[in-house]
């Protein structure tokens, strides 16, 4: 709980109306991804995905069933 308020109190900082119960915190970007995934995409949804990317990304997308749309990164 104090982790979620410092965050959601350097979001507030920069101007964004945040409460601190609305922070999630995960044990990493894969944990993250994967919590993405499962609560806010559907089969078939498209997802623009920057590329050349995050491999564990990719993967998982592919399970999900979504429509990888890749952007190429610019230098």
């Amino acid at each position: 709980p104090e982790l979620r308020e410092r965050i959601a109190a350097m979001l507030r900082g920069q101007g964004m109306a945040v409460d601190a119960s609305r922070v999630l915190t995960t044990y990493g970007g894969t944990q993250a991804i994967d919590l993405i995934c499962r609560a806010l995409l559907r089969p078939g949804d498209a997802v623009a995905v920057e590329t050349p990317g995050y491999f564990l990304l990719f993967d998982r997308l592919r399970q999900a069933g979504v429509n990888i749309v890749p952007v190429p990164r610019r230098h």
